[in-house]
């Protein structure tokens, strides 16, 4: 649907992937860097979709993966994904070589250390994170740390295979380059070195959330954080969250709309990665709030239910952007008769 850009440009896609979270950076130099994999499901219908998407946009390895958090619907098709799509770095919110530990459901429970998913330990969500956790932990992923360590016969250098892993914090960054004059970066904006507890959502609330900065271009991508965390993020002075793109955070929850910290955003675009999910997600009325407040910035508000997966190009001064749907040939809620494959 979206066509190739022959000039450096830095190029986002966001999928529409269900109620989920994948979005596509190809970076101005040409390289490829993936922001979360969405949700699974048992016919593999997602992974399917995502690794078509790879194939057309000729896809075969990533610079980076960010997986913002343990969420289902963020991390559900890594354990399909990194066999077939090579991955240089892997970035979580977690010490590496805690997340790779084994553990039981209480000690996963015990690990994440959010109260409210101990109270609800017999519930479909907290099992649906341990499943997540345990298909995850089947992927080749090793700390940094140990990936290349001497070993066998005079220590001779051995490559381990798979992907190193990383945890990503605030103010670090996750790739740079320099292309046509102009720098490009992924830098982490959250989570702080110290994780907050005791919110709504702990999970959430403590997920990575990126900018990326192509010359003055800047588009941020919060994943779940909700109003704690934006509210944390406003007491740092020197964090600049000033962008002309935002994905809305937590799928535009009206949880994750603190008007302080959309204030400080002041978008000119958002994209709400979004679709009802039967016993999954929540309703679409929850979005009011974010929607409105976007029209109050004089931001236009996209979403990924009503307009299909969006791609947004910038040369790093302006930025434009398309979608697969049309919006004013499309009620809310149903698919354009334009593109019935409308996640990318």
């Amino acid at each position: 649907k979206f066509k190739e850009q022959k000039t450096p440009a830095l190029k986002v896609t966001v999928m529409s992937v269900g109620f989920g979270n994948c979005n596509i950076i190809r970076t101005p130099g040409g390289k490829n860097i993936l922001v979360d994999t969405t949700l699974s499901d048992e016919g593999d219908f997602n992974f399917s979709t995502l690794a078509a998407a790879f194939s057309l946009y000729h896809i075969s390895d990533f610079e980076a993966v960010i997986l913002t958090n343990l969420k289902p619907e963020n991390t559900g098709n890594a354990v399909e994904i990194f066999p077939y799509f090579k991955a240089k770095k892997v970035f979580t919110p977690y010490e590496p070589r805690e997340l790779v530990k084994k553990r039981s459901y209480q000690e996963f429970l015990d690990f994440l250390g959010d109260e409210t998913l101990k109270e609800k330990w017999d519930g479909f969500y907290a099992q649906a994170l341990y499943r997540n956790y345990f298909f995850l932990l089947r992927t080749p992923l090793t700390p940094a740390e140990d990936y290349e360590r001497p070993a066998g016969f005079r220590k001779v250098v051995s490559v381990t295979k798979g992907a190193p892993l990383y945890r990503a914090k605030k103010g670090d960054i996750i790739y740079s380059e320099t292309t046509a004059g102009k720098d490009f970066t992924v830098t982490a904006l959250w989570p702080r070195e110290k994780k907050i507890i005791g919110t709504q959502d702990d999970l959430a609330n403590n997920s990575v959330a990126v900018k990326i900065q192509y010359g003055d271009f800047v588009i941020i991508m919060p994943s779940d954080i909700m109003n704690d965390a934006q509210y944390e993020m406003l007491q740092d002075s020197n964090l600049d969250l000033k962008c002309d793109v935002l994905i809305a955070p937590y799928h535009g929850h009206m949880d994750a709309s603190l008007g302080e910290w959309f204030d400080a955003a002041a978008p000119a675009l958002v994209v709400i990665p979004y679709s009802y999910q039967k016993e999954w997600s929540f309703s679409d009325g929850d979005l009011a709030v974010t929607e409105n407040k976007t029209k109050a910035l004089g931001a236009k508000p996209l979403r990924t239910d009503q307009y299909g997966a969006v791609e947004i190009t910038s040369d790093g001064k302006s930025f434009a952007w398309t979608s697969v749907k049309t919006r004013n040939a499309t009620r809310e809620g149903e698919s354009s008769a334009e593109d019935s494959l409308d996640v990318f």
